[in-house]
């Protein structure tokens, strides 16, 4: 879904394109706004699936070293690669940048997900400390809060709270922990019918909205599927709920699922580096040459498949570089001596506030 994402958002640039006339164009329109509006859940299911798992989870440096240093690796080695083919790239520069995820936005999803993993305990130890009802009050306020996400901040150029804001990672994370302590009632009618309904009702809106803009140059409806919040929120929880009453034990060829799944978060970091994505999206082919061809759809996802399969294939040989050479031992190892020497720091710190709570 992230790799047909970039695909229409980078490669086609359709968030930027204006509604042309033409039967085949028209088509391609709403075809590729469907689709837009299915991978809107992608960062979402990301993020609920970290909640629904860490939220009674304490702290653990590997969670933050394995994901930092992964990152760092790829940045780092395409830039050396780079450089080793365009002597003009200012390398020293731009490592400097590479081991740095967390503060610059090489890649907002890491840069965001990094934080969310240091205070993701510190949510989890008071939320579990929290009674039913008021947990309940918390999920209602989220909902509350993401069906007025449209009104625009009158303060700055924006919205109040953006799908690419930390505030929106911690709702996400909030909501996937409260699937996981409450579950979903089963009375609760959700099936693949309501999902479909759901889709067709936020594509249709979608295409209002886009169509509204067009005619009359007003910004005063705000489609919001392309932050990842509001309506594709909604989508994203029912899709996760579905998933979850799924029952997949026993079921054959998942195997490969389970072999892939962890090599997905290379996938985003290599074809989303900021030099590979513009390599991809802009120099390799121009891809907005295709809004008017009846190939669009079928390119588009073709085309996401082999990217999906190179960088898969990629992130394996990484894997693989990593046992054979045992960097993970030696992060498991760094990640340890990290641990002990915070539960030391937390040790002395609880032995003070309890000294000062007692005097």
């Amino acid at each position: 879904m992230v790799v047909v994402w970039h695909f229409y958002v980078h490669g086609l640039k359709i968030d930027h394109t204006e509604i042309q006339p033409g039967s085949v164009s028209t088509l391609n329109f709403g075809i590729s706004q469907l689709i837009i509006v299915i991978c809107s859940v992608c960062v979402n299911l990301f993020v609920l699936v970290t909640g629904f798992f860490l939220i009674n989870k304490s702290f653990k440096t590997i969670r933050f070293v394995r994901i930092w240093f992964q990152t760092v690796f790829y940045s780092v080695t395409i830039d050396l690669v780079l450089y080793a083919t365009n002597s003009e790239t200012n390398l020293i520069s731009n490592i400097w940048t590479d081991i740095m995820p967390i503060c610059n936005n090489t890649y907002w999803f890491v840069r965001q997900y990094l934080r969310l993993i240091i205070i993701a305990p510190i949510i989890s130890f008071y939320l579990l400390r929290l009674t039913k009802t008021i947990h309940h009050l918390i999920m209602i306020i989220i909902l509350v809060i993401v069906l007025f996400l449209t009104i625009r901040n009158p303060f700055c150029d924006g919205r109040y709270i953006s799908g690419y804001s930390i505030l929106w990672f911690v709702m996400l994370f909030y909501t996937g922990g409260y699937l996981h302590i409450y579950g979903t009632s089963n009375k609760w009618t959700i099936s693949t019918k309501t999902f479909c309904i759901l889709l067709f009702l936020i594509w249709a809106y979608t295409i209002f909205v886009l169509v509204y803009k067009h005619l009359y140059n007003s910004d005063i409806l705000h489609n919001t599927t392309y932050e990842y919040n509001t309506f594709p929120y909604f989508l994203s929880v029912i899709l996760f709920i579905i998933i979850k009453r799924s029952n997949l034990n026993g079921k054959r060829n998942l195997n490969i699922f389970y072999d892939i799944a962890p090599l997905t978060f290379g996938v985003y970091l290599i074809h989303d580096n900021n030099k590979i994505r513009t390599l991809i999206w802009d120099q390799i082919y121009s891809w907005g040459a295709l809004y008017d061809s009846l190939l669009l759809t079928p390119t588009a996802i073709c085309i996401s498949c082999i990217i999906f399969t190179i960088c898969i294939s990629i992130d394996y040989l990484r894997k693989e570089l990593f046992r054979v050479l045992r960097i993970d031992i030696l992060i498991n190892l760094f990640s340890k001596f990290i641990d002990s020497i915070l539960i030391k720091i937390w040790n002395k710190i609880s032995g003070i506030l309890k000294i000062t709570t007692n005097s």
